[in-house]
């Protein structure tokens, strides 16, 4: 009985992230071209407009779940590469649960935590790496 029990709790966990993750992806709403130039006010120089768009499109979106309890977190973080690797930094406060629970978004692409490299919870800060994007 028992088991039956956890298994209908973690499908109805599983069915309420399935809902957050739509409504993240789906519901929140875009601007129409948030990478561009045409969203950088004419007044700044051409580097600054570099700079202004490297940064946006270094931006992602963190999720942190922790299923056992039916927690769920939502951060922002900066996608960086170093030494041929992908990694995000983001803050420590929201990072629920190790590195199994971590997922990064940026516009319509997804991808897990593969590896937690440091996380700082003094400092208030996480470094996890993750697989390449197209940002």
């Amino acid at each position: 009985m028992r088991d039956i029990i956890q298994g209908a709790i973690s499908v109805i966990l599983g069915v309420i992230f399935g809902l957050f993750l739509m409504a993240l992806l789906f519901f929140h709403p875009q601007p129409e071209s948030p990478h561009s130039y045409q969203t950088v006010s004419r007044h700044y120089d051409i580097s600054q407009k570099q700079a202004i768009t490297r940064s946006v499109n270094s931006s992602v979106r963190v999720v942190s779940m922790d299923m056992s309890v039916g927690n769920v977190s939502s951060l922002s973080g900066t996608y960086f590469t170093f030494k041929g690797k992908y990694y995000v930094l983001t803050s420590a406060h929201g990072v629920l649960k190790g590195c199994g629970g971590l997922m990064i978004f940026h516009l319509e692409e997804h991808e897990q935590c593969t590896r937690m490299v440091k996380i700082d919870r003094d400092a208030d800060y996480a470094i996890f790496e993750v697989e390449k994007m197209d940002t």
